[in-house]
This record gives C-alpha cells, sequence and structure tokens, in this order.
C-alpha cells in the first residue's frame, strides 16, 4: 500500500474499539489502544471503547479521553480459585498447632512461601484446562453483557478488537455475530502460533480450532509487522494489512533534556525480561570484560520484578552498576528515554522473533538515542535498526564491548551522548501508521 496515501475524511464512522487492556488498567507498554482511539476521534469519528476493570495494576497510563466513552466491564480473576480452594482445604485437615511449653504457638508460614510440588502441579494443570486462551477469559461474559448494553444505545458502524489478550477476540466475536456488525481483528502479537505460546500439547489442538472459528467471522485481520499480516491473512484466509507501531513526535518536541547520568555512560530498559529469551546477560558480560573502563557504565531497569535482572548482575559482577527502579508513569519514561544515553532493546534469539517488533522501538526511534540490540540479529526489528543507522545489533559479546568504549570515548567529552539524525523518523510516526490502518478499514466497509 502506498504510504503516501492518506485517508478519505468523509462520513463519520461509528468505532466500538475492544481492549482488555486500557488506561488506567493496563501495563506500562499498552498505549497503542488508547492512541487509535484518540486518532480516530480527531479524524472526526465517534468511538467508544470496551475494556477490562484490573484495578491491580498501577495508574501509570492515562487514556488521554473523556471518561463517557470508556465501558469498563468487571474481570473475574479465574486464577485465584486455586489458591481459596488449596486454603479451605488445608483448613478442613489441617491438625492442631501444638503449644510450646513456654505457651508460645509456633509463628505459621508466611504467606508468600512457596507452595509444594503437588499444588504446583496442580494449579499448572489448572491453568491449562481453564486459561483459554488467556487468564482475560474471566472477563469474556461480562465483556459481551457490557458491549451488548452499549450497542443497544449506540450500534457501531464496526468492532475493531486489539490483543493480545486474546479473549478479547471472543467478546468481539460474539457481539458481532450476535448484532450482525463486521469486526475486525488487530494482533499485536500472534496466538497460537505465537513463538511465546506456553500452552500445554493437550491444550494446542483445541486452541488452534478456537483461534479458527473466532476468527471465521472477522472481515479482516491487521498485524503490526509484515511477517503477523501475511501468515496470519493467509493462515485465517482473511484480507490483512499491517499498521505498525509508532511514536508521537509530540511527546519527544524541545530541546535535549539535561543528562541522565553526566559521569557515567547511562543505559536504559523499560519493560519485561524472559531469562534465556529477552535477557540482558551479553550487555553484562560485555561491561565486565571491559574491566575498569566498564565500571563507567550504568544501568537502569523500570520493571514491576527485578530480581532476575539484580541475580543476573551479581552471576556477572556488575551489580553495582545496575540499578533495578519500580515502574512510572509513561510519560515519565519518555523523559528519561531522552535523558539516557543509550536505549537497550532485548530480543531473543530465535527465528519466531524475526516477525516481532517491540513497540519501545519506535519510541527508541522518536527520542533519537543511540540503541543497543541484544539478541537475534535477523528480523524486522533489526533490518530498522540497520537500516536507519541507529545503533549497534549484536549478540557478540566482544563486539558489544567494542561498542560500549566507543561510546564512552564519546562520553569522556559529552554530559550527553548527541541525538542521532534520522531524517526518515516520520515515517514511523504513529499518525503515518494509523493513516494505513484507516486506507484498509475503509477498503473492508465499501
Amino acid at each position: 500500500m502506498d504510504k503516501r496515501r492518506t485517508p478519505v475524511r468523509g462520513a463519520t464512522v461509528k468505532f466500538l474499539l475492544i481492549s482488555a487492556h486500557f488506561p488506567p488498567y493496563a501495563p506500562a507498554a499498552a498505549t497503542r489502544a488508547p492512541k487509535l482511539a484518540q486518532y480516530w476521534r480527531a479524524h472526526g469519528h465517534d468511538v467508544r471503547v470496551l475494556a477490562a476493570y484490573r484495578p491491580k495494576f498501577p495508574p501509570i497510563l492515562d487514556a488521554g479521553l473523556p471518561a463517557e466513552i470508556i465501558t469498563y466491564a468487571p474481570m473475574t480473576d479465574v486464577n485465584d480459585w486455586p489458591g481459596t480452594a488449596w486454603r479451605r482445604l488445608r483448613g478442613l485437615f489441617a491438625k492442631p498447632v501444638p503449644r510450646h511449653s513456654g505457651g508460645e504457638t509456633p509463628a505459621p508460614a508466611p504467606n508468600g512461601a512457596a507452595p509444594g510440588g503437588l499444588r504446583r502441579g496442580l494449579d499448572w494443570l489448572y491453568r491449562q484446562l481453564t486459561n483459554v486462551p488467556d487468564q482475560h477469559v474471566g472477563w469474556v461474559r461480562p465483556a459481551i453483557a457490557a458491549g451488548a448494553d452499549i450497542i443497544a444505545g449506540w450500534r457501531p458502524d464496526m468492532i475493531y478488537v486489539t490483543a493480545p489478550p486474546h479473549a478479547a477476540f471472543l467478546v468481539g466475536a460474539s457481539l458481532s455475530r450476535r448484532h450482525a456488525i463486521p469486526w475486525v481483528a488487530e494482533y499485536r502479537d500472534a496466538w497460537v502460533t505465537n513463538g511465546y505460546y506456553d500452552g500445554a500439547w493437550f491444550r494446542k489442538p483445541f486452541e488452534m480450532a478456537l483461534e479458527r472459528w473466532t476468527l471465521a467471522s472477522a472481515s479482516g485481520i491487521v498485524g503490526l509487522t509484515e511477517t503477523t499480516a501475511r501468515t496470519l491473512g493467509l493462515y485465517h484466509k482473511k484480507p490483512a494489512a499491517v499498521a505498525m507501531n509508532g511514536f508521537d513526535p509530540a511527546d519527544f518536541a524541545g530541546p535535549p533534556p539535561p543528562p541522565l547520568d553526566p559521569k557515567h555512560l547511562s543505559v536504559l530498559y523499560a519493560g519485561s525480561i524472559y531469562v534465556g529469551k529477552r535477557d540482558p546477560s551479553v550487555l553484562f558480560q560485555a561491561m565486565a570484560r571491559l574491566g575498569q573502563d566498564g565500571k563507567r557504565v550504568r544501568v537502569h531497569f523500570y520493571m514491576d520484578h527485578g530480581g532476575n535482572v539484580t541475580d543476573l548482575a551479581k552471576r556477572h559482577g556488575v551489580a553495582d552498576q545496575v540499578t533495578v527502579h519500580a515502574p512510572v508513569p509513561h510519560a515519565r519514561i519518555l523523559e528519561i528515554e531522552r535523558a539516557a544515553d543509550v536505549l537497550l532493546l532485548l530480543r531473543w534469539d530465535d527465528p519466531a522473533e524475526d516477525g516481532v517488533i517491540a513497540g519501545k522501538l519506535f519510541e527508541y526511534i522518536g527520542a533519537r538515542r543511540p540503541i543497543l540490540s541484544i539478541g537475534g540479529t535477523t528480523g524486522e526489528a533489526v533490518d530498522i535498526i540497520r537500516r536507519e543507522n541507529l545503533g549497534l545489533v549484536s549478540k557478540d559479546v566482544d563486539e558489544v564491548a567494542a561498542q560500549l568504549a566507543a561510546w564512552l570515548q564519546a562520553k569522556a567529552s559529552l554530559a550527553r551522548l548527541p541525538d542521532l539524525d534520522n531524517p526518515r523518523a516520520g515515517d514511523y510516526a504513529r499518525a503515518r501508521q494509523f493513516d494505513r490502518l484507516q486506507l484498509f478499514l475503509e477498503t473492508l466497509r465499501r
């Protein structure tokens, strides 16, 4: 599709956007859905949002939308049941605790104590049998009911569902069938064909059938990468289009901020890690290999659970140079990205990762900071980094160490490494990608 084309501004379209993750009840990376709703409204369309009520998420994202257009359906956490049942069962059969001669009752085991092997096995089996397609299965029925209420008073022209969580596809397909409204499935990540899919062998055939049945009623498929759109379009025999993630230029406007650390080379990563897949071990090894020079590198992680990072840093002897911070509002992360010297991208070294482009890559492009991509050296994400000359792509410790040394040398005379000059950065702006999406949706509605 010609990226220079823009959508036709014409009649208002009513979009019902369904996304289980939606601010403020969403992880920090869940920015695409609210940005899409904002885009549609800015282009004169009428939008309603159906999302999950998940108050356990810290309010680090703002939807930037009027509260009255968002409906949060309650969600039953089906994974609470096994723990509750186990505690009640233990209460029924537990023996009275004998009192010591001193009259004191021994302290109970802490609530956070690790469950035994039997319970872990039963929990795993329970989740395999019930968390289909994911733990948001307890949101499907309330969401369908809430969606029906929305449609009763405001009938959309199109239902647009973005996933994961893929339970949202079940909601969209059901509402589409019941109310005869076309729906479009946006795969931010694949479902059963996802390289990170962890369903058991006995679950996978059923879930593959469920995905095919669910998508059979969709009018089209949107993928965030060429690989996703092509493979899933063929798999489901549906029209498909690519609309990548993107960055918002306004988020990075203004002069460069003060350096995050004027005395050290600062490397930043905000998000989750997957030890053995997406993990920073190569970076830590490269820092250790530089000896005293490596001590001038500081790595900052912003994440919910940093235990794995801390353990890895200790294992490689760089614990004093690695800091794990609690999550902060997304707007603040964007500021920190601009202030850092280098932005870290972690990729799984596996062909399954070739069709994955992390949303943070586009933020990095907008931040105009050098990128260090560790892990897989093939695929669409690293093609962008190489094509636009945005930094280093490597899984080799010596190569990463050499790049760190070069950055350290530049840093010796600068408080902050200079911004990158990328004349094609605008191609990766979010609005440009949403224009491509809107053109595809217009073809589906003809």
